[in-house]
């Protein structure tokens, strides 16, 4: 009962050549930004708890281990979501696992 599918505009069967990208833009760059960066947000909270684990100090600050945690929640979603944009700007249409990659 259904009409065929009629394209809003005209589409190929063909992918579209992706052109090369710099050095900043490849996989491994966007990977090292997207660890870095939730990484340095945390670091000094790591600091508190690994001198904790070890014995030399007692953490009483959990209040503030939640919001560090919630803190680098939100580093982290926006890392993949600016690191995403930047991809699909560039016209690359492979950006699904690089998405999940990047900041995960």
């Amino acid at each position: 009962m259904a009409d065929s599918f009629d394209a809003p505009c005209r589409t190929k069967n063909i992918p579209r050549e992706i052109p090369p990208v710099p050095w900043y833009r490849s996989a491994p760059a966007h990977m090292l930004i997207g660890g870095f960066l939730p990484f340095s947000a945390i670091s000094v909270e790591l600091y508190y708890i690994f001198a904790t684990m070890w014995g030399r100090e007692q953490y009483t600050l959990y209040g503030i281990l939640f919001i560090v945690f919630v803190i680098l929640l939100s580093v982290t979603g926006c890392i993949s979501v600016a690191l995403t944009y930047f991809q699909l700007s560039s016209e690359d249409y492979r950006w699904w696992w690089r998405s999940i990659f990047s900041a995960g």
